[in-house]
């Protein structure tokens, strides 16, 4: 999702591109220098391999229940029974060489630091890579969400990534990194000038080769996220059934 807290030039939209009040961005913020990537057209997906446009429309469960999230990557997470449920917003942030957007948004802490405007503790969501493989899809997502957050008036920012490490997930592969950024810089005394971001790559069952599930922890605060519930999470992720929209 992926981000830091309190940083300005956020953008966010409904699969519909109608801007909505309740969809919240997703607040990076910059680092040391990296230079862009330049980009190419993925390979098709094979014949007959299914494809969504937007993903199935938001499960509404009872108050006080783990919330799934149904992605259009036939793909099912689940988010805490307090977390905002967005599930078909988008989110994401223009930095200076490099764009992300995630969908399938699940935000914890929504407006904790007034001062900082579109502040939250926690966020997740959903994108997907063609024409890469699990390892590959994941460190590339790693590396953008680096270049994201490089900024040249932010000098002090500093990354640590984990080797990548192979996981199973309800029986199915994944590859599983691990971001922790520091010396974030601050907007307010309330924002967080350390954050995580744990990014899981997994096959795809529709639109995509490869889905990622990418969620974004602020660090330090009173009231972050603790790390065993990002681990719950990414432990719901499988594939999606019917009654959950695929």
């Amino acid at each position: 999702m992926v981000a830091v807290w309190g940083a300005n030039q956020v953008a966010t939209q409904k699969n519909e591109a109608v801007p909505d009040a309740d969809t919240l961005a997703t607040a990076l913020v910059p680092s040391t220098s990296a230079p862009a990537v330049p980009t190419s057209t993925p390979p098709p997906l094979p014949p007959g391999f299914p494809s969504m446009d937007r993903p199935p429309p938001k499960i509404e469960v009872p108050e006080g229940q783990q919330q799934p999230i149904a992605t259009k990557f036939g793909l099912t997470y689940d988010i805490p029974a307090d977390w905002l449920n967005r599930a078909t917003s988008v989110a994401g942030r223009t930095g200076h060489s490099e764009t992300i957007t995630y969908g399938g948004v699940g935000i914890y802490g929504r407006d904790y630091c007034p001062e900082s405007g579109a502040s939250r503790l926690a966020m997740s969501g959903v994108t997907g890579r063609r024409g890469m493989d699990t390892l590959t899809a994941a460190e590339d997502e790693a590396q953008k969400i680096e270049r994201t957050l490089t900024e040249p008036d932010a000098p002090d920012v500093r990354f640590q990534r984990s080797a990548p490490v192979e996981v199973e997930i309800n029986g199915r592969p994944a590859i599983r990194i691990t971001l922790s950024i520091a010396g974030l810089p601050r907007e307010a005394d309330c924002d967080a000038s350390k954050a995580r971001y744990d990014i899981v790559a997994t096959p795809a069952l529709a639109t995509a080769d490869v889905m990622l599930l990418v969620i974004d922890n602020s660090l330090g605060l009173p009231e972050s996220a603790d790390e065993t519930v990002v681990d719950e999470i990414i432990s719901t992720l499988r594939p999606t059934d019917q009654k959950e929209g695929i």
